[in-house]
């Protein structure tokens, strides 16, 4: 394979003429990174230029000195942190904070923190979410698309009691589908009604398949209490 100096892998664009790259440690882009191209990197990915709908994931930093347009499917994901100049339709995530002077209709993610400073520093449309703190000079637009912004909420832990409160409502709609056939068999047997073997079969496996619900709404619900 290729011979590395040191642990960072140098470029001019990624386009065409590199492909996607993988690389366990930095990689350097002195140019632009162009749509549908895709990075991973173990440490930092530092771009010179600008970054279009590419991929890009580092396990530590991402910087892009001049910003990046994603196209509405342009992706960041940071173990650290990620600086770049304005972010616009583009999802990025940053297991730091994030710094840039601008973001728009973006979705935004920092474990800490958000910073749109700079001169111009608006955050507008788009959703962005930090765990403690977002600093920005002007929110949201006067016209055009709503901007959600959301700060001490830990943004996984969010996702996964969303996640929860999906599967919870699930087993509620189950478990009331289940109720009036186990009803109805209990207001049969109470007039005295006989039931086929096949019938009394249905029965248990209805009965036991309640249980189960049941078993598993007690069981979600104290961890989902938890992170309420």
């Amino acid at each position: 394979g290729k011979v590395f100096v040191s642990d960072v892998y140098e470029v001019k664009n990624v386009d065409l003429s590199t492909g996607n790259i993988d690389f366990e440690g930095s990689v350097q882009v002195n140019g632009n990174v162009s749509s549908n191209f895709v990075i991973r990197a173990g440490g930092n990915v530092i771009i010179s230029g600008v970054v279009e709908g590419a991929y890009i994931e580092a396990g530590g930093n991402i910087i892009i000195a001049r910003g990046m347009n994603g196209m509405a499917k342009g992706t960041l994901k940071a173990g650290g942190n990620i600086v770049a100049k304005f972010l616009e339709n583009a999802t990025a995530s940053a297991g730091g904070y994030v710094s840039t002077e601008s973001i728009l209709h973006s979705n935004v993610i920092a474990a800490t923190e958000i910073q749109v400073t700079g001169k111009r520093g608006f955050i507008t449309g788009g959703h962005v979410r930090a765990g403690q703190k977002i600093e920005v000079k002007t929110l949201g637009a006067m016209l055009g698309a709503p901007t959600v912004v959301e700060v001490g909420v830990d943004p996984e832990k969010k996702a996964e009691y969303m996640k929860m409160q999906k599967e919870v409502s699930e087993i509620v709609k189950n478990i009331r589908s289940l109720q009036p056939i186990l009803a109805n068999f209990a207001e049969k047997k109470s007039k005295g009604v006989r039931f086929t073997p096949d019938q009394i079969n249905y029965l248990r496996n209805t009965a036991a398949s309640m249980e189960t619900l049941n078993k598993s709404l007690e069981e979600k619900n104290r961890p989902m209490q938890e992170l309420q």
